[in-house]
């Protein structure tokens, strides 16, 4: 309730207060003039401005994420208020809610309310651990995406766009070392090879210490290492002509979600016998996008394959077992995955500049998965299979309904057919067999309405229809009972604003949000037994949200954000993993409030030694995150936390080097918390301050 948040407002606003009051205290005397620099999106398939669009979008470009040293999408994602995030820690295990709407706890490979595409090719927003190398932006879209984005994006999606080809040479290259191990190597180089050919391609290799250690030597218990590429190639004959071919590979190992019992000390420490637990994951991404512009229209197709594919093995401590299962030992589990996907997109869309937009597609997609465990101490194990096929047909169109007023209609049929195979053993022997198959059918879509107040000032309300599909969990230990777990749907309605001020020095966004869920997802787990069902419940959401930022001079640029969500569960269910869930209890993982305060300063400095016109460049991050419930059953609360990081720059003739410092209060964050029973609750704390530095050189 409100109520109970009073002093968390007070503190939070106090803050944001004496930042925009101190601030100018600190700018130059002579103000020159600054303009807004207007933000093109492409969410919607064309470059539009963000401005102008009839719902929600959150920005982060690519300079941000390199600067703020945001080096996954999940770190990027943190950052954004009505965003919340949960992980293991360990490879596809993310779980990303917007505006308090998603799974309550994750039943399948596919079970994500938010999708996320790169580059256009969709892929789960579980593989969020995925590195952001050479990013030109990420856009987080809010609200239900259903319209374009199609199945699983009932609370918004994150579209990611790289940076592409160029007939101009350019490029970078960086280094980054800090403590606990941190490194981070990466470098692009990009230009023309023909008149017609150019191509680009970015590496990275990038490791860290695990925040967990172990508590017979200390050390840590992982250590993270990744190592990804990209290579681009853009074939441009004509002006109105284009294809671009991407191939991508991301290999990740050393991470696994690691459990500890709480309180956890300092460090934290886990009771595993040495080398027993490790996680590999590998993901490979094969585009080609071809579109030609006729007279009044554009014609796209985008061909794509992504293969994602998880070995890890994960050990619960001793102090656990013992606690679980009266066994003075580790109880480790073993866990291969895999997740393929073919994707084929048509598309017709509108031109750059008309007045008129619009966008019409057909997409057809095929998704296969694979996920087999083992758990040692039982002697059982499972081999599960899935294969969903869809085709869908979607629309949207904006058009002017009178002077000021303009109209936006979008509308997606999806038609999907699953397919699920289950083989169960017990020390080895096969117990039985579990063969099922479903269809489903569906629409989604929104309406918007828009009013042009002024040329700065945009105002809207749009309704708006989401999808998550329902089916099998992946950790079933026996023959299913029971129906399939039933889709997830939400009925949504948002009004905003977003507007400019003072020639465009500060800009802003503003929007009221509802959310109602009928079936959301919840897994039934019994760690006594490892037996896992499907569950639904309904949910509903509501609050508000406020971004902006502020140019008071061309020295700093004052970026923030502030959300609060108000998230609750609507009815009961029985079984759940951790006790039966009551109605009116807390959608977990949701903050009730978030903030975010970046405050950037950069000055010339006179010319010295080798350096001409340098820099200094100064970047200020303070986020917030208000408590919140640690699982449907309300046993147990995950802390608030504020997180401050900094870093100093100097750059001139393309060099820049930095000093910086992550999590400067060192206040510990949860990754996320697990309740056993009174007195045994689990989790995994994000890394403690560290300091590092980083050399990098751009042309």
């Amino acid at each position: 309730m409100f109520y109970r948040n009073t002093a968390t407002v007070r503190r939070v606003t106090a803050r944001v207060v004496l930042g925009l009051v101190l601030l100018p205290l600190y700018t130059a005397a002579e103000e020159k003039s600054v303009g807004y620099e207007e933000v093109v999106v492409t969410a919607r398939y064309l470059a539009e401005s963000a401005h102008e669009l009839p719902f929600s979008v959150s920005v982060l470009d690519g300079t941000i994420l390199d600067r703020a040293r945001l080096y996954s999408i999940e770190d990027a994602l943190r950052t954004s208020v009505g965003v919340d995030v949960s992980s293991f820690g360990g490879f596809n295990d993310t779980n990303v809610r917007m505006r308090g709407v998603g799974s309550l706890f994750q039943i399948n490979g596919e079970d994500s309310s938010v999708v996320m595409n790169v580059d256009g090719v969709p892929l789960s927003a579980r593989s969020a651990t995925l590195a952001t190398l050479d990013i030109e932006r990420v856009e987080i879209l809010k609200g239900p995406q259903g319209t374009l984005f199609g199945r699983n994006s009932e609370a918004g999606a994150i579209n990611v766009t790289t940076r592409r080809p160029t007939q101009q040479t350019q490029g970078y290259v960086s280094a980054s070392a800090g403590e606990e191990g941190q490194y981070v190597i990466e470098g692009a180089v990009g230009g023309a090879l023909t008149d017609t050919f150019s191509a680009r391609i970015a590496v990275r290799g990038a490791g860290a210490d695990s925040v967990v250690r172990s508590s017979q030597d200390n050390n840590p218990v992982l250590e993270a290492e990744d190592l990804g590429w990209r290579a681009s190639l853009l074939w441009q004959p004509k002006d109105k002509t284009s294809a671009l071919l991407v191939v991508e590979q991301q290999d990740q190992e050393g991470r696994n979600g690691l459990e500890v019992l709480q309180p956890w000390g300092d460090p934290p420490t886990q009771n595993v016998p040495q080398d027993l637990q490790f996680g590999e994951n590998d993901q490979a991404r094969y585009s080609l996008e071809i579109s030609h512009d006729l007279t009044n229209f554009r014609f796209s197709s985008l061909t794509s394959k992504t293969e994602n594919d998880t070995e890890a093995l994960g050990c619960q401590s001793a102090d656990i077992a013992i606690a679980l299962y009266g066994v003075a030992a580790s109880v480790c589990q073993q866990v291969e995955s895999a997740y393929d996907t073919l994707n084929q997109d048509f598309r017709l869309t509108a031109l750059v500049g008309s007045d008129l937009f619009w966008v019409a597609g057909i997409n057809a997609s095929r998704i296969e998965r694979k996920y087999n465990n083992a758990v040692a101490l039982f002697g059982n194990s499972a081999e599960r299979s899935f294969e969903t096929r869809g085709v869908a047909v979607y629309g949207e169109v904006s058009f002017p309904l009178a002077q000021r007023w303009s109209l936006t209609a979008g509308a997606r049929f999806t038609d999907e057919e699953k397919e699920y195979d289950g083989f169960f053993f017990f020390t080895g022997m096969p117990t039985g067999e579990d063969h099922r198959d479903l269809s489903d059918d569906y629409w989604t879509g929104r309406l918007a309405l828009a009013y042009q107040v002024n040329e700065d000032i945009n105002v809207y309300g749009v309704v708006a229809r989401g999808y998550k599909s329902g089916g099998y969990t992946d950790f079933t230990s026996q023959v299913a009972d029971g129906e399939p777990l039933e889709p997830a749907v939400v009925e949504s309605v948002e009004l905003g604003i977003k507007g400019a001020m003072s020639g465009g020095r500060f800009s802003y966004t503003g929007a009221l949000f509802y959310n109602k869920v009928q079936d959301d997802h919840l897994l039934g787990f019994d760690p006594a037994t490892f037996a896992a069902q499907g569950l639904n419940t309904d949910t509903k959401s509501q609050g508000v949200e406020v971004e902006g930022s502020w140019l008071p001079n061309e020295y700093w640029t004052l970026s923030f954000g502030l959300g609060y969500t108000d998230a609750e569960i609507e009815s009961d269910v029985f079984g759940a993993s951790g006790g039966d869930v009551q109605a009116g209890n807390s959608v977990p993982d949701v903050a009730p409030w978030n903030g975010l305060l970046r405050i950037n300063y950069v000055t010339p400095l006179p010319d010295f030694a080798w350096l001409s016109a340098p820099e200094l460049d100064l970047l200020i991050t303070y986020r917030y995150l208000d408590g919140r419930q640690g699982n449907p059953q309300n046993q147990f609360k995950l802390g608030a936390n504020e997180k401050l990081d900094a870093q100093i720059m100097l750059r001139g003739n393309g060099i820049e080097v930095s000093l910086w410092g992550d999590n400067l209060l060192d206040d510990r964050n949860d990754l996320y918390g697990y309740f056993y029973g009174p007195g045994l609750v689990t989790g995994a704390p994000t890394r403690d301050r560290t300091l590092g530095a980083t050399v990098s050189y751009r042309f």
